[in-house]
């Protein structure tokens, strides 16, 4: 396995990086994806971010660090990864509410990469991800997969 990217071994953890949501960001998502007091109200007590608001903060973040990091390995002439389709998630929660002005950072955990047992020259890779407020606290989790190619420099 050593043609595989470093980032995408199994036990590989690393930040992917934060994002501050605003009371701006929170209204402006949840007036077109989940117009709901609680996500749409500057007045309402306990604004917070709707649960999809916080995975595609991620997905931004994700796909960044992918496009980094295989820029990097392609520049150093170096085997990177061509992302597919995922098979889906297996399971996803949002433990403790995000409000404006919270900081969320993500995190990435391989769990798993393996050769895919019905697509040859393909990979499935398992990922458990988590985002934590500034205090520590844990505001989402998950679990996916995806299917990726590597594909060796020119």
């Amino acid at each position: 396995m050593s043609e595989i990217p470093h980032f995408l071994v199994k036990n590989f953890k690393t930040e992917i990086g934060s994002h501050k949501f605003t009371a701006d960001d929170i209204i402006r998502y949840g007036e077109k994806y989940a117009p709901f007091d609680f996500h749409t109200n500057s007045d309402y007590e306990n604004l917070t971010a709707n649960g999809l608001h916080i995975a595609s903060v991620w997905m931004s973040l994700q796909r960044t660090f992918i496009e980094n990091s295989t820029e990097m390995l392609k520049k150093n002439g170096r085997t990177y990864p061509i992302f597919g389709p995922s098979p889906g998630i297996e399971y996803m929660n949002w433990p403790a509410p995000v409000r404006a002005g919270d900081v969320v950072t993500y995190e990435n955990h391989i769990q798993e990469m393996r050769k895919s047992g019905s697509r040859a020259g393909w990979w499935v890779m398992t990922n458990r991800v988590s985002a934590h407020k500034q205090s520590s606290e844990l505001v989402m989790e998950f679990q996916s997969s995806v299917l990726l190619t590597l594909k060796s420099p020119a």
